[in-house]
């Protein structure tokens, strides 16, 4: 048996999460929650109490979908770009990257080598702006 250098209990061979993680590994143990989740949905499906409740929350969450819509509007799409970018690309100054989503979509080629080629252009950036100043 595996065993995880994480806090654990005195007994325990591993951690709560690596102990999760090697359940969920095992396909035994994927198909016995499935049959037993599979086996709960059908029967609480039997409940017309069960049914008019989900068929309520769905409704209701298909209103609020409709009535929102802001997800569609095209400054909503833009700061979620912007967002994006900023997490993502956080190491990549900002003038440049338009330039590194070029290199990747149009070049083809890969994120650590659209990567170097960024920042080469930066780090010659930067010398030619301290060689002018």
């Amino acid at each position: 048996m595996v065993t995880c250098n994480h806090p654990k209990s005195a007994k325990a061979k591993r951690c709560r999460s690596c102990n999760c993680k090697a359940q969920w590994a095992d396909p035994h143990f994927r198909a016995r929650k499935a049959r037993s989740n599979a086996a709960t949905l059908a029967k609480l499906r039997q409940d017309p109490a069960f049914v008019e409740r989900e068929k309520a929350r769905q409704a209701e969450g298909l209103r609020k979908m409709i009535a929102s819509r802001r997800q569609q509007e095209p400054d909503v799409i833009a700061r979620r770009v912007a967002t994006f970018r900023s997490r993502k690309l956080g190491w990549c100054p900002p003038h440049l990257r338009d330039e590194y989503i070029h290199i990747m979509k149009n070049k083809h080629l890969s994120a650590e080598r659209a990567r170097e080629i960024i920042l080469a252009q930066w780090d010659a950036e930067l010398s030619r702006r301290q060689r002018a100043a």
